[in-house]
């Protein structure tokens, strides 16, 4: 046996604070509150065939608020007699009757987090959705009236377009044969811009670029001039007769570029000319 320092041994233990005893044991609820939780959660899901996925993910939850539901102030002390600073032994077990109820916590916050992999598969192949085959109007069973009526808009469509293309290439016909430094029109060239006015006010929405040309005699600066005077004196000419200026506009192309050899003056003649763009 073990003595103190006055030598008298520690052979009564019981009456020095050592003694043996039943650990308390008690049942209960463990009451808590509601939790409300904040969840975030990332994931991917592989398609591994046409049946078959897999889907992994990582996940937290954070709670919003205390759960515990009743709060102890104080610290209770457990005595070797059984009993407790507020009462018997009893007492304490129902005072800390759970974890949320000691008097050291006084605040409860759930928390999770992990890692999430699903598997997912079918048994049998989905059927694809049959789709309706698109029935164009000519597949479409009709009378004769509706058919000879169908036949007839064709036909007025075809004309349409038929006279459109011939009506734009009335527009694009060059007027030829300006004098050697001339800019003035002849009645020939009047007799062509007379044919492009109607059409021109038949299709509102079409403009027209008159560019004027010019034969190789001459230095480039005079014959770009020429081409531009030209190119206006036809310009002047359909506005005078109804055509809107901010459809039409004029330039000057010079002697840079011939429709024929400048090697005769008919060739060279033929070369002085304005020329029509249509932009539609």
């Amino acid at each position: 046996f073990y003595t103190h320092e006055g030598g008298s041994p520690y052979n009564t233990l019981p009456k020095h604070g050592f003694t043996d005893y039943d650990s308390p044991k008690a049942d209960g609820k463990l009451s808590l509150k509601t939790a409300y939780m904040a969840s975030l959660e990332l994931g991917v899901k592989w398609g591994l065939n046409e049946n078959t996925s897999l889907y992994t993910g990582i996940y937290g939850d954070y709670g919003l608020n205390n759960i515990q539901k009743t709060s102890n102030k104080g610290v209770v002390t457990y005595n070797h007699n059984g009993t407790t600073a507020q009462g018997p032994s009893q007492d304490f077990l129902a005072y800390n009757n759970s974890i949320t109820s000691t008097s050291i916590v006084e605040k409860i916050t759930p928390m999770t987090f992990g890692v999430k992999v699903r598997f997912a598969f079918g048994l049998s192949k989905s059927k694809k959705a049959t789709q309706t085959p698109i029935r164009y109007a000519d597949e479409i069973p009709t009378t004769a009236e509706d058919r000879a009526r169908r036949a007839l808009d064709a036909a007025a469509e075809e004309k349409a377009r038929l006279k459109r293309e011939s009506d734009m290439e009335i527009l694009m016909e060059p007027v030829y044969g300006f004098d050697l430094t001339k800019t003035f029109l002849t009645v020939e060239m009047m007799r062509i811009l007379d044919k492009k006015i109607p059409i021109l006010k038949a299709y509102p929405e079409v403009k027209l670029v008159c560019e004027g040309h010019t034969c190789s005699i001459g230095t480039i600066s005079v014959n770009e001039k020429l081409g531009n005077e030209r190119a206006h004196a036809v310009k002047d000419y359909l506005m005078r007769n109804g055509i809107a200026g901010n459809r039409l506009s004029a330039i000057s192309r010079g002697m840079s570029d011939y429709v024929v050899p400048n090697d005769t003056e008919e060739n060279r003649k033929r070369n002085r000319r304005v020329e029509f763009v249509v932009k539609q």
